[in-house]
């Protein structure tokens, strides 16, 4: 903050000087043009159904005091990015823009990652209240912590179809293979930061009780791209229930 208030201040004290020059050589000073306004820049993820003016997202219920699982997977649905489109995860290694690579170019846009569960607006009108402070809990959480990883739970629960998961390579660098690693801390990250792992403790267990969904691949990244099904339902036994994302401790 006080860096931007000294760079601030920096700003004023070099306009100064240039505009009073300016004014001592046109006399009075001229009306300023009115800047061209901008096109607001497009949400890439637009939900599909927006929202009539007399209706309102299942989480802007008053009495909640922060969003649940249950909400937002209501709001999921209602937002309609999800229907009648693969879910693509990433994880062990793999980013989002991996699984919206994958999307765009492998599944020919018949995808949609966690990031186009709600749009722009949804963040914006529900979130905007409850992710303003950056307070953290007792296990190192701040409040977009706690969102991410139960929207990811929502998203998973609401799937249809197949699901597919981004990772980097097929036998995991911590053990397992494709859908099954065991996750792992990149040599770029700070082993203390690593609390849980989004896909093994919410995501995965998530679909394998989403009765939509049949089976879930692994995608290796290090072999261009190459599903495998890893994971069918009534072959494969589950692996256990998702952690409780709603015991988390909600920061102040």
């Amino acid at each position: 903050m006080a860096r931007t208030v000294v760079h601030l201040l920096l700003t004023l004290i070099t306009l100064i000087p240039r505009t009073l020059a300016g004014q001592a050589l046109a006399g009075a000073c001229q009306p300023k043009e009115p800047e061209p306004t901008r096109p607001p820049f497009p949400d890439p993820y637009p939900c599909a159904n927006q929202l009539s003016p007399n209706e309102r997202w299942a989480c802007q219920d008053p009495s909640l005091q922060f969003p649940t699982v249950a909400c937002l997977a209501q709001d999921v649905i209602r937002c309609g990015n999800v229907q009648g489109k693969s879910c693509v995860f990433y994880s062990m290694g793999a980013k989002g823009i991996d699984a919206r690579n994958f999307v765009a170019h492998d599944l020919n846009g018949r995808g949609v990652t966690f990031h186009a569960a709600v749009d722009r607006n949804y963040i914006s009108d529900v979130m905007r209240t409850h992710l303003t402070r950056t307070a953290r809990n007792a296990v190192n959480m701040n409040r977009e912590d706690i969102y991410i990883r139960k929207l990811s739970q929502a998203f998973a629960s609401v799937c249809e179809g197949d699901a597919y998961l981004m990772v980097l390579k097929r036998n995991g660098q911590g053990g397992g293979v494709g859908v099954f690693q065991t996750p792992w801390v990149a040599d770029d990250k700070d082993p203390s930061d690593i609390r849980d792992n989004v896909w093994e403790d919410y995501e995965f267990p998530s679909l394998q009780l989403n009765m939509r969904v049949p089976g879930i691949y692994s995608v290796d990244m290090s072999n261009g791209n190459q599903p495998t099904l890893d994971w069918v339902r009534g072959r494969d036994p589950q692996t256990r229930q998702p952690a409780d994302v709603e015991a988390i401790p909600l920061p102040p």
